[in-house]
């Protein structure tokens, strides 16, 4: 018998390891070939400033990730790969929790299988690929679902410190996780039979203890609903918009939802979501019809719940409040969608099992594809070296908004020691540090740099009409779906009445257009 346990463990190791190998290839390929975008500029950006600054800003809010972020980049440098590196980690470390979790609740079938599903996902590599917070706010929830876990399995005292610990590095990742973290748990508590007194008293030591991190925080709540909220799409059937992106990655310009990309249209590209669609359909007629439904119905409650409380309060919070960038914190439901269809897979006979993993491998190569080999995904890399290499001194570099001045400036420096040192890519403070001020007017290598705020284009308009022998030349660098169009185009027939046009040029994936008059 201990033959056999010894073997069965021996061989789920094995697979585990294989897993792990080959999510992390997947997540190293390509890693720094695209450009960074805005978020990865802001991340950028922020751990160049003074340590004291990551708590004297808005981003107090979610510090945790901008500390590991400042050290990581003290140690391995700020060029793409090596920031985006440690979001590698975290992405690695959640394929491990996930199975980790899938056995804990359910059973290592289960662990396995989500790990699979995990490791292949589109979706999550791309976070994984992002020099962002996204793949440490789900290796976090997964933490606290173990341990929640363990609590119920009659943890120990240590268990439900590590707990508390958790949930208080979660808040401090990301309040919304945390909130709806605390919020599902309570709920699926509140069900059952048996609360014991320890559990009380832990429920209200969280509480008090949540209490006093949101003391700190409150004076840069205010700043961070009121900062600026970029929401260019509206869109309808967001649950089928979430779901798509949980499936196949299905924007994957800069693998959000409700962001400006390439729309993956097509029925191979689209396989996993209808395969993941039949898959729980297919769990929904078993669990009506299968006698031994209680078995597992308390467990597959807690994961339902995790799957559907935080997509509902976002979308009931978005009808109310401008918070459509928390979309991307979803990423926290991940977790308990796959182990629902892992659950559903591992129910299956040994050939249909065999039949439905080789779909998902077959299905997830045309959208890891797309998301590899775009066709157009280096634009901000290729805007400032081209611009950079055709440039003559005394030329203007104006951009619009002021926002995308981070990413260029990434690009235009990219040699120098701190990438994107002293410069800020929005919120309160913008354009680039002078004399402990922010500047949207500055000179950088011979060149004049202009960023212009959303709202202030006719500010620039009457004030560089006096001036305009300074500049010898414009490069006007606009992302239009940033902006409000008839502020892009009062801008753009400026530049007509007072130059000629030269040089024109459009890059889809970011939605950019590159101007040049004389």
């Amino acid at each position: 018998m201990k033959k056999i346990i010894n073997i069965l463990s021996c061989k789920y190791n094995l697979l585990l390891t294989a897993i792990i190998g080959c999510g992390l290839g997947l997540r190293l390929f390509e890693l720094s070939s695209k450009s960074i975008w805005y978020d990865e500029a802001c991340s950028i950006s922020f751990i160049q400033k003074p340590w004291g600054t990551i708590f004297s800003h808005r981003y107090l809010l979610r510090p945790v990730y901008f500390l590991l972020l400042k050290v990581w980049s003290i140690i391995f440098g700020c060029k793409e790969f090596a920031l985006r590196s440690l979001s590698v980690v975290f992405g690695i470390l959640s394929i491990y929790l996930m199975y980790k979790v899938g056995k804990k609740i359910f059973d290592k079938n289960t662990g396995i299988i989500a790990a699979f599903i995990l490791a292949l996902s589109t979706y999550h590599i791309i976070r994984s690929q992002q020099a962002r917070y996204y793949t440490l706010l789900m290796s976090l929830i997964l933490v606290a679902v173990y341990l929640f876990w363990q609590i119920q399995n009659k943890g120990k005292l240590k268990h439900y410190i590590l707990y508390g610990v958790s949930l208080a590095v979660l808040f401090y990742t990301h309040c919304f996780a945390a909130a709806v973290f605390f919020l599902f748990t309570n709920i699926f508590y509140l069900f059952q039979k048996k609360k014991t007194k320890r559990w009380w008293i832990c429920q209200i030591l969280i509480l008090v203890c949540a209490g006093m991190l949101l003391v700190p925080a409150q004076k840069y709540y205010y700043l961070e609903q009121n900062a600026d909220q970029y929401c260019p799409m509206q869109y309808t059937g967001i649950l089928v918009d979430i779901v798509e992106d949980m499936s196949y990655g299905k924007r994957l310009n800069q693998g959000g939802i409700g962001y400006y990309g390439a729309e993956i249209s097509s029925v191979p590209r689209k396989g996993l979501f209808y395969l993941f669609i039949l898959i729980l359909l297919y769990g929904v007629y078993g669990f009506f019809y299968n006698k031994r439904k209680k078995i597992i119905a308390i467990k597959l409650s807690f994961v339902i719940l995790w799957l559907i409380v935080p997509i509902t309060v976002f979308i009931f919070a978005n009808i109310f409040l401008p918070i459509s960038k928390w979309s991307k914190a979803v990423i926290i439901v991940l977790p308990a969608f796959y182990l629902i269809i892992a659950l559903l897979i591992g129910k299956m006979s040994r050939l249909w099992r065999f039949f439905v993993v080789a779909l998902i491998v077959i299905f997830s190569i045309p959208a890891l594809t797309c998301y590899y080999f775009p066709g157009e995904g280096d634009s901000w890399r290729e805007i400032a070296g081209s611009v950079k290499s055709q440039v003559a001194s005394g030329e203007a570099i104006v951009i619009f908004p002021i926002q995308s001045l981070a990413q260029y400036l990434y690009y235009h420096n990219y040699n120098a020691d701190k990438a994107l040192s002293a410069v800020s890519p929005g919120g309160a403070m913008r354009g680039k540090l002078i004399k402990g001020q922010w500047i949207s007017d500055f000179q950088l290598e011979g060149n004049y740099f202009v960023g212009i705020e959303r709202g202030r284009a006719d500010t620039f308009i009457s004030g560089r009409e006096q001036v305009n022998s300074k500049f010898k030349g414009i490069w006007f660098i606009i992302n239009p779906y940033w902006v409000d169009n008839k502020e892009a185009q009062d801008l753009l027939e400026y530049f007509k009445r007072w130059f000629s046009l030269d040089y024109k040029r459009e890059y889809p994936w970011d939605a950019v257009e590159v101007y040049h008059y004389k």
